[in-house]
């Protein structure tokens, strides 16, 4: 059984690169927030290196058989939060 071989971690993730202050900008776009007041953090204040790209990978799933359907983060994101807005 080839199920019985699966191990490791796996990643769900849309394949849109994508950092937090790009949600940010087009989440308060959806609900008509002005975010000017908001800033993107260049300079990080840790010791600690940080990717610029964050995204993470759904190169194993494919492998084992799941077949993901890379959607826009966008639309879907506006799909959930319209009935609420």
């Amino acid at each position: 059984d080839n199920k019985s071989n699966i191990h490791g971690i796996f990643h769900f993730s849309g394949s849109q690169e994508m950092t937090k202050y790009k949600m940010t900008q087009l989440i308060a776009n959806i609900f008509h927030f002005n975010i000017d007041h908001i800033e993107r953090d260049t300079n990080s204040s840790s010791n600690v290196q940080r990717p610029d790209n964050a995204q993470l990978s759904t190169n194993k799933l494919p492998h084992i058989g799941i077949q993901i359907e890379n959607v826009n983060f966008e639309q879907t994101i506006k799909t959930c939060i319209e009935p609420f807005v």
